[in-house]
């Protein structure tokens, strides 16, 4: 957040190799730790050869991620309403802005959060204060898998985790919630046809 009006990021890598070594070697996992975008961008280029864009036109996910997400701030507001009535009466109604205020934060959340299969390399961005974007080699996928909970398959969304050799430093694969249930059968059948036509050296 601090880094942004500035215009500067950092750039952190995950190798293919045993996540173990990579743990021990933790000297590896900050690639660049500060630059200005245009110069991190490059360095991810010449990181990943056939990285042609880092900001794409995102595909969103649902739009109900927002109703969602709002529904659950509502009710730790609502519960903080109730015992600060019991504590200090009619002060629950300082609460009142917090309704709108956890819409607002939901709504940036959902703007800040999106993916796009580009070419070789599955992208995805998540964040508002703290933003990342994770680049893919979709060589590199190992496992695609869909899974819903009970209010996703009331909703028709699933949830898509992508998992990747290596992963320890930067937080895991991508993890797409919130995706209508026909995209992400397609999205994992394209991920996974290709990850399974990929040729392996000796």
């Amino acid at each position: 957040m601090l880094r942004r009006p500035f215009g500067l990021v950092s750039v952190r890598v995950d190798s293919a190799g045993d996540r173990q070594e990579i743990d021990e070697a933790k000297n590896r996992d900050v690639l660049l730790p500060v630059a200005k975008k245009a110069v991190a961008f490059e360095v991810a280029r010449e990181a990943m050869p056939g990285l042609t864009e880092l900001e794409p036109d995102w595909r969103r996910i649902s739009a109900l991620a927002v109703l969602r997400g709002s529904k659950k701030g509502w009710a730790l507001v609502l519960l903080a309403m109730i015992q600060t009535y019991l504590m200090a009466g009619w002060y629950w109604l300082a609460w009142l802005p917090a309704l709108p205020f956890v819409y607002f934060l939901n709504l940036q959340w959902y703007r800040n959060t999106g993916f796009v299969l580009a070419g070789e390399h599955f992208l995805s961005r998540r964040g508002w204060l703290n933003r990342s974007t994770t680049c893919l080699p979709v060589n590199n996928i190992q496992n695609v898998t869909m899974t819903q909970n009970y209010f996703d398959r009331r909703l028709g969304l699933a949830t898509l985790s992508i998992d990747t050799a290596g992963q320890s430093n930067t937080g895991g694969g991508p993890v797409i919630r919130h995706l209508p249930i026909a995209e992400a059968a397609d999205l994992q059948q394209t991920l996974a046809g290709r990850a399974a036509a990929r040729e392996f050296s000796v």
